[in-house]
């Protein structure tokens, strides 16, 4: 009777983790300037990622598999050039050509019936731990990344088919760093504070 109970369990387990739910979502102009599409990133209900990308409003859905599987932990749409459509940001958490190891990495894409790679980065100057988007004409990105002792941010935009590097902070010397809500907080004698308020 135990192991009815819990084979049952496990199903039911299994079949609420198998159903997609919606993880991360974010609206643009990605076709056009004139109406808005939301790109919906769905995966399984107990994990933090996704692998299933969906376009609703042009029809459009794909899910990602095997070695194609992006493992998606954030979306942002913003214009990252001066191109008249906008581009959409994918934080991914996977293998790259050219670092084949499992890590945190800032893919970009653009729309037009289908999701075309703009830039795919194999990391930036240090491994990433996290990353906000600065939403503006030129976005930036601020990027948490794991130095030899610590962490810092640094701050990057997209130039020329690449990521540009376009300020580094002094940060290191706090105990950890992390972003919310749209700041950069640092953690000083075990206490969180706001050291930086970028999106207001």
């Amino acid at each position: 009777m135990k192991r009815l109970f819990f084979i049952f369990l496990i199903l039911i387990i299994f079949f609420f983790n198998a159903k997609e739910v919606p993880k991360y979502k974010d609206k643009g102009f990605i076709r056009n300037n004139n109406m808005e599409d939301e790109v919906i990133c769905l995966g399984p209900r107990f994990s933090n990622y996704a692998n299933t990308i969906s376009v609703p409003s042009a029809g459009f859905k794909i899910k990602l598999k095997g070695k194609n599987k992006f493992n998606i932990f954030k979306v942002d749409i913003c214009q990252m050039d001066k191109e008249k459509t906008q581009e959409i940001i994918f934080g991914v958490y996977k293998k790259s050509p050219h670092h084949r190891v499992m890590a945190k990495r800032i893919f970009i894409y653009n729309f037009t019936d289908k999701f075309v790679p703009k830039y795919r980065s194999s990391r930036l100057s240090k491994p990433l731990l996290d990353y906000m988007v600065k939403k503006e004409n030129i976005s930036k990105i601020y990027a948490i990344l794991k130095t030899r002792n610590s962490k810092n941010v640094e701050v990057y935009i997209y130039d020329k088919f690449s990521f540009k590097r376009i300020y580094t902070y002094n940060l290191e010397k706090y105990e950890d760093i992390k972003f919310k809500n749209g700041n950069i907080l640092v953690k000083d004698k075990g206490r969180w504070k706001i050291y930086e308020k970028v999106i207001s």
